[in-house]
């Protein structure tokens, strides 16, 4: 019998550049399979791709996502990465989207980067 959360999803792929889209295209996926809107599911996209870039190198990332009814927590690691304090995502996601950003970015040194998108806000934004 199966005992994991059916509101997790842990995604691994080789850190190299040629495997970098894999990240982009599974937090695609989920944002889709949660109905979050399209520029909810264009800026995670963005935030992804930002973060596996600064997470590139040797190595393995590893993408883990945890939703519920109030939000989406996607952590990215790889333990080979050397992320230090002044590393940011958030110049890619403002050089990209003229709004505040939907997206909430947290990196902790030396090699996690999580992302977090608030599903109320974006519902209730949607409904206005």
């Amino acid at each position: 019998m199966d005992h994991r959360p059916q509101n997790e999803v842990t995604v691994t792929f080789p850190s190299a550049d040629a495997f970098r889209r894999i990240g982009r295209v599974s937090v695609g996926g989920l944002a889709q399979r949660l109905a979050l809107d399209i520029s909810a599911l264009e800026e995670l996209r963005v935030a992804a791709d930002a973060a596996v870039k600064k997470l590139r190198g040797s190595g393995r990332i590893t993408m883990k996502a945890q939703w519920s009814d109030v939000d989406l927590v996607i952590r990215l690691e790889n333990p080979d990465a050397n992320l230090d304090q002044d590393t940011t995502v958030d110049q890619d996601l403002e050089s990209n989207f003229e709004d505040q950003s939907m997206v909430e970015t947290i990196v902790e040194p030396p090699h996690r980067i999580f992302l977090r998108i608030d599903r109320d806000a974006q519902t209730s934004s949607e409904e206005e």
